[in-house]
């Protein structure tokens, strides 16, 4: 039957059927995969391979494909210039059946251009931490990414702890720097006092207070984010005139009273008398 196969193959994906074929096999229904140029399907063009692995490996996830079609497609989903060089650069690799293996060469082949290897690097570290910090938002950010490429570092072995603490104290806006070294009686000297778990906390508190003064501070009607929000149900007519927009209100009919029911059937009534006594006339 058209569409079905007991088998799947690398070139389409497969979805198992809830129909069992004659003699207890099972069917299984083909999906043909998205070809490359397909809008929304992973193409490498030799930048961010982390990210394009990442999008690939769950396209193929969508489609079943198996891992032996997964790598015999994977240069198909590049740019057509650099086909040649990633088939060749798969092949080369000794592991042909190993997902991972090919992955880990593919990644180091095009390490210089994948913005999340270059993060993951001491370098990148060093740069962030001699950024300028120009506000508090700028601050918490910076506090967020150090510690997630310092402590990816320090696992790999490629960072220790007093170098890690000692930058992120280097980086932080003087202020918050001086308050911390008070605080934690830290010697930037001496290794005993730096202790990053330590440091790391008091920051994140440190920023949080920042943030509630700063709310308290700010004066009632000033805070920018809500004028944002009320200028939205503000309606500035041509004539000039600000008038505030209020959505319509629906009101359901109101049941009538008691009184009301007694009225009308008061007044129907009269009428009902006059054709009684006709009748009887």
């Amino acid at each position: 039957m058209s569409g079905f196969n007991t088998t799947p193959d690398s070139s389409r994906g497969s979805l198992p059927s809830p129909l069992d074929q004659p003699g207890g096999s099972r069917r299984i229904l083909t999906v043909p995969i998205a070809p490359p140029g397909t809008p929304g399907v992973p193409m490498f063009d030799g930048t961010n391979a982390t990210e394009f692995l990442s999008r690939y490996r769950d396209f193929c996830d969508d489609y079943q494909l198996s891992v032996p079609g997964m790598i015999a497609r994977m240069p198909r989903y590049c740019v057509p210039t650099l086909y040649g060089a990633v088939k060749s650069l798969l092949e080369s690799v000794d592991d042909k059946t190993s997902y991972s293996a090919l992955t880990k060469a593919l990644k180091k082949e095009y390490r210089r251009h994948d913005a999340e290897q270059q993060m993951l690097t001491r370098g990148f570290l060093e740069t962030l931490k001699n950024m300028k910090k120009d506000d508090a938002s700028d601050t918490r950010g910076y506090c967020r990414l150090y510690k997630t490429v310092s402590e990816t570092l320090i696992k790999r072995k490629q960072l220790d702890e007093f170098t890690q603490t000692r930058w992120f104290l280097e980086g932080l806006p003087e202020k918050m720097k001086e308050r911390l070294i008070r605080k934690l009686d830290i010697d930037p000297e001496e290794s005993e006092t730096m202790k990053w778990a330590a440091v790391s906390e008091a920051a994140e508190k440190s920023l949080a207070s920042q943030e509630v003064v700063s709310r308290s501070s700010t004066p009632t009607g000033q805070d920018k984010t809500l004028r944002d929000l009320a200028a939205k149900y503000v309606v500035r007519p041509t004539t000039g005139d600000t008038k505030l927009f209020v959505p319509p209100v629906v009101t359901a009919p109101m049941a009538p009273s008691v009184d009301d029911l007694t009225q009308k059937m008061a007044a129907l009534a009269l009428p009902t008398q006059a054709i009684m006594k006709d009748f009887a006339d």
